[in-house]
């Protein structure tokens, strides 16, 4: 069976792109939400041992003073690395510690710091009056964690160099956004093997049914077409009687529904011919059979088509367009009313309006008139339509790449149809 797969406003590929969507955004949701939770909580664990290891320092101040040269953290608090400092253990820094002690009139009494690190005693202290002038008692500042604490009228401040933390952490989140990307990657094909899984049965399902609205359609017009010639034969033979005539009135019936089976049916193939046509007067030409309609339904056709506005596509099918598009407002105008038809270019886009006052259209009927067999108000449809018709202009604009609309203000009705156009 040859497959017609329509690849530009496909309800198949656009469930496809939904699927792979929505997997891709639960990806980066629970990825964001996971990354985020980690490094808050490592962030609020090394901070909290920081200020445990500050304090610590801050209570032997107070017990022995200023201790002389650079100054160890306590014992059992964290333990110097064997590679120079470049490591973390227990969620801190490895790092000296450097402080500042003033008395109440913001003088230094004490200072004490590593001749290692990249900071002056002049830097030193004017970094910690900084500090100490802040609302704040502990928190960080660029390179820096810091602890305030003040006793009997000194305030000491306490630093410890905050690179090798914030070092690890750009670190981890280098290689977090890498193995994610990488992981987004392959999510990304899994998700599109997936939903083509899903979708392809669908898919297959859908190719099959419309093969069998053709077969069937075609198998069938014979049969109608013996049924209707055997009955005017017999008519002739017999005279009129109304079981004829509800013969032929049935048959009739049928065929126009197997012929719109059939228009549907091609209206949804990839292979027909397309071609540069001048759609001005394909909408003239589509238009003109209704006139004779519309008067005696005392319906006027009111054309505003602009000239030279050309696409590409089947002369065939768009005629078909037209003549659905045009009947069903011919069909549900009221009288005395009139039938604008509209056709202009709008930047890349040829424009077609077709407008009557048929009355308010519910949000909910808007939404099934492209259906199959949906008739919105079989009040004002007779036994010839069957509620194909926009259907099948749907399946024409489609095949052409365009959109088909709808809209209904102040009672007044208006099919819109958007097509690529080409230059004239």
């Amino acid at each position: 069976m040859k497959k017609h797969r329509n690849k530009n406003n496909n309800v198949f590929q656009r469930s496809r792109g939904k699927i792979v969507a929505v997997a891709m955004l639960m990806l980066l949701l629970v990825f964001a939400g996971t990354i985020t939770l980690i490094y808050v909580f490592s962030y609020r664990s090394v901070m909290k041992t920081d200020r445990e290891m500050m304090s610590l320092y801050a209570q032997a101040y107070w017990e022995n003073g200023m201790p002389d040269g650079e100054t160890q953290p306590p014992e059992g608090e964290i333990v110097a690395p064997e590679n120079g400092g470049d490591e973390t253990q227990g969620g801190a820094a490895v790092s000296s510690f450097h402080s500042v002690a003033f008395d109440e009139n913001g003088d230094v009494l004490a200072l004490d710091y590593d001749t290692d690190e990249a900071i002056s005693d002049s830097g030193l202290v004017k970094l910690a009056e900084e500090l100490k002038n802040s609302s704040n008692t502990f928190g960080a500042s660029g390179r820096w964690v810091y602890y305030i604490e003040t006793n009997e009228g000194t305030t000491l401040v306490v630093l410890m160099d905050n690179t090798i933390m914030t070092g690890a952490y750009g670190r981890l989140l280098r290689y977090t956004l890498v193995f994610g990307a990488a992981a987004a990657v392959i999510l990304f094909f899994f998700a599109r093997w997936t939903a083509d899984r899903i979708v392809r049965p669908l898919e297959e399902q859908d190719e099959l049914q419309k093969q069998f609205v053709s077969d069937a359609g075609h198998e069938l017009k014979t049969p109608l077409a013996s049924i209707s010639t055997n009955a005017e034969l017999l008519e002739s033979e017999t005279g009129q009687n109304r079981w004829l005539s509800n013969i032929r009135y049935e048959t009739d019936r049928m065929s126009t529904l197997v012929n719109e089976l059939l228009n549907l049916s091609r209206a949804e193939k990839e292979d027909l011919p397309m071609e540069k046509l001048d759609f001005s007067r394909i909408v003239t030409g589509g238009v003109l059979p209704f006139e004779a309609v519309a008067y005696e339904k005392g319906v006027q056709i009111a054309q505003e088509i602009s000239d030279g506005v050309s696409v590409n596509g089947n002369a065939t099918q768009l005629g078909e367009l037209i003549s659905v598009l045009t009947d069903n407002a011919v069909s549900y105008a009221p009288e005395n009313s009139t039938v604008k038809v509209c056709l202009r270019r709008s930047g890349k886009k040829a424009v077609l309006e077709m407008t009557n006052d048929g009355g308010p259209i519910p949000e909910d009927v808007q939404k099934h008139l492209f259906d199959r067999f949906y008739r919105a108000d079989t009040a004002h449809t007779d036994d010839h339509h069957f509620g194909m018709g926009l259907s099948i202009a749907a399946a024409v604009v489609s095949r052409h790449h365009g959109r088909i609309g709808v809209t209904c203000e102040n009672g007044t009705v208006t099919f819109r149809v958007q097509l690529p156009a080409v230059s004239s």
